[in-house]
């Protein structure tokens, strides 16, 4: 079969199973408009219980800013967190498309910088890597090029006119692979190419022309797997295939030829887990099927065939859960069904037919929230609801019918929050609003017709920022703005030791214990008599105070930035009359050398010893040595000589005495001392070390 015939049998396929859809919609909307009574079904019970405990604190959704007054809307899209600062792009009417950031507070709501003075600069692609927001934008001068920026106007700038002059580079599937920035773009000379940038011009750089000269490999895809980027790339022999990069040109080679010669295999979805990469490719033998790969070309291979023979299975929306792979995915049997595998052939199977027999239940966004995913799907009786599983038939079912009867509730955007999962849902009443589960029927509720009535706000790039979830939706008022929802109760703060209330101290020297409201609490700030509150830490101590009255204050700051309003504090006095100051103890360190200056007629042996300061110092050695005590004035370095005693100097004479019999001028004898520093007003210190003494 040709590659024409092949496309156009892929194409024939995707057109059946819409239409096959469509008329599921259509026959659903006539039964719930119409006569027919709606069936009803019982939603399977999760053996867990409740998946996600309910959140402990009042929140409130409201618009964060209408940054473009008058019902107009400014439309904020590419919501991208990095820190604790969420960036955006939107048009306020003033300075057209442009790069904004937001703390969750309309204060703290504001346009980074006016990229192009001119016009919009579009910035598109937003992506985190470090610190940093990486993005393509367009500002009027360079062309559309590679950005970044720490959410400053000077601290952003364009990182390099790859594509010099007014030409476009357009820099587009960024993503950050352990530390460095892989991207696709286009110099004007290489064509679209994988290139690669830690932030700087000299470390901006085109890892390889893939597809030599001016065509363009394009490559997509772009997966981290440990310090190794995968993607795919089409190098104008091989056709689109599997590739791997390690920064370097040498590093980023063919992977494996899925479809053999010129014909695309066309990697899709990649995804990894454990190490290996998992993606649907087209086989000219097998269709559009699961494959994996470890980095190799032997480890490169079908997982399943699980549409036989040239008929596609097309995987689609591959998630990782728990160390296993979920999807979507067609075989005849069961249609289009939820699908889970742990990279092997026979690991490899549908979870559920979630639509008995051979009708599609079409799963799709599927969303990993902890051990489980959540996504839309269609059981042939309550139309497109929001399911879950945990990658078994007993732990997948309908968490509720949100539309009910056979209308379509259509849930999209399903995002974790402290213990729930929100989304975006049309219950046939107030249009697509937020809503939210714990996992359970009872659970799963609308949080706020923002919209009220039939009309929809349909919120959407719903997105977390520390305590809160911030999107896009839209009201009569204000268009599409920024929203959020927040916890707005804010947390308590106590102080749980440290002198009491109106206490006088005898110290310079104060220590507090303290805490916030557990689990919402994300920080605490003291303060110590009315000065600005900073971030610290329990226990804490306040030292070098000075005579007289004090007051600390503390107040807790949960994850949604919502201060306690009444911090907790105390007063005390510090006393100077009854504060004796702690004594000066003198330093006794000291360290023996290695060696010293040898006398060998006298067998002695004088150490340089420093000494910190004025005392005594004593050296001894038992039998052998003679004793020396010696007064220091000052610190400085003090000569103490090791001398053996009458004894000592009679061993040494007999060691002396048998090496001239081997033909040896001098006799050794190993001694240890033991040296004490006792300082004027401090404790002695003894320090302990071996010698030898040679007589010749």
């Amino acid at each position: 079969m040709s590659r024409a015939q092949r496309r156009s049998r892929v194409q024939v396929q995707l057109r059946r199973r819409a239409a096959a859809k469509a008329h599921r919609r259509r026959v659903r909307r006539r039964a719930a408009a119409g006569s027919v009574a709606a069936a009803t079904a019982v939603a399977l019970t999760l053996s867990g219980g409740v998946l996600y405990p309910a959140a402990a604190v009042a929140e409130t959704v409201e618009l964060v800013a209408d940054l473009r007054p008058g019902g107009a809307s400014s439309m904020p899209h590419n919501l991208t967190v990095v820190g604790d600062t969420l960036f955006f792009t939107t048009n306020d009417g003033t300075h057209g498309n442009e790069l904004w950031k937001s703390d969750g507070t309309a204060a703290g709501t504001v346009m980074v910088k006016d990229i192009s003075l001119t016009g919009s600069s579009y910035p598109q692609h937003l992506t985190a890597m470090g610190g940093s927001l990486f993005f393509s934008a367009n500002d009027g001068v360079y062309g559309d090029e590679l950005w970044k920026s720490d959410g400053t106007a000077v601290g952003t700038v364009l990182v390099e006119d790859i594509n010099e002059g007014a030409a476009d580079s357009y820099a587009y599937a960024l993503a950050s692979v352990g530390g460095t920035l892989f991207f696709n773009a286009d110099n004007g000379t290489d064509g679209y190419e994988l290139w690669k940038s830690d932030g700087t011009v000299a470390g901006t750089a085109l890892v390889k022309d893939i597809n030599e000269g001016a065509g363009s490999s394009r490559p997509y895809w772009l997966t981290p797997v440990g310090g190794t980027v995968f993607f795919a790339a089409g190098e104008g022999t091989h056709g689109r295939e599997l590739w791997k990069s390690d920064g370097t040109e040498s590093g980023t080679v063919l992977v494996h030829d899925i479809t053999p010669g010129a014909e695309n295999g066309d990697p899709q979805g990649l995804i990894e887990m454990g190490g290996t990469v998992y993606f649907s490719a087209n086989h000219p033998a097998y269709g559009w099927e699961l494959w994996g790969s470890d980095g190799t070309d032997s480890g490169t291979g079908l997982v399943q065939d699980i549409n036989p023979d040239a008929a596609n299975g097309s995987p689609t929306y591959l998630t990782v859960v728990g160390g296993t792979l979920l999807f979507a995915a067609y075989d005849p049997v069961n249609g289009d069904e939820l699908w889970r595998s742990d990279g092997t052939g026979t690991g490899t199977s549908v979870v559920t037919n979630i639509n008995p027999g051979a009708g599609n239940s079409d799963p799709t966004g599927l969303s990993a929230v902890g051990d489980r995913v959540y996504f839309r799907a269609f059981d042939g009786v309550h139309g497109d609801e929001l399911w879950q599983s945990d990658g078994t038939a007993a732990g997948t079912a309908l968490v509720k019918n949100i539309n009910s009867g056979p209308s379509d509730a259509d849930p999209t955007g399903m995002t974790a929050l402290e213990g729930s999962v929100f989304f975006t849902a049309d219950d046939g009443s107030h249009g697509y609003e937020l809503w939210r589960t714990d996992g359970t029927e009872a659970g799963t509720v609308l949080v706020k017709d923002i919209n009220p009535g039939v009309a929809t706000s349909y919120p959407y790039s719903l997105t977390v920022l520390g305590g809160m979830l911030l999107f896009n939706a839209r009201d009569e008022d204000h268009g599409n703005e920024l929203w959020r929802l927040a916890d707005t109760t804010a947390p308590d703060t106590v102080i749980t030791s440290g002198p009491a209330q109106g206490a006088t101290v005898t110290s310079s020297s104060v220590t507090f214990g303290f805490a916030g409201t557990a689990g919402d609490t994300a920080k605490v700030q003291c303060s110590l008599d009315g000065a600005a509150f900073a971030d610290c830490v329990s226990p804490k101590t306040f030292a070098g105070l000075a005579d007289g009255a004090h007051t600390v204050a503390f107040r807790a700051v949960d994850a949604a930035k919502n201060v306690d309003p009444t911090p907790a504090s105390r007063s005390f006095t510090v006393s100077s009359a009854q504060v004796t100051p702690p004594p000066v103890v003198p330093s006794n360190a000291f360290t023996l050398p290695k060696s010293g200056v040898a006398k060998l007629k006298k067998g002695t042996l004088t150490l340089s010893v420093a000494l910190p300061g004025s005392g005594q110092v004593k050296l001894t050695g038992g039998k052998l040595v003679k004793t020396v005590t010696t007064s220091v004035k000052a610190a400085g370095k003090v000569k103490l000589t090791i001398a053996p005693s009458k004894k000592g100097l009679k061993k040494l004479k007999a060691k002396l005495a048998a090496a001239k019999k081997k033909g040896q001028k001098t006799g050794s004898l190993k001694v240890k001392v033991r040296v004490t520093f006792t300082p004027t007003g401090g404790v002695a210190n003894t320090q302990s070390k071996g010698y030898v003494l040679k007589l010749k």
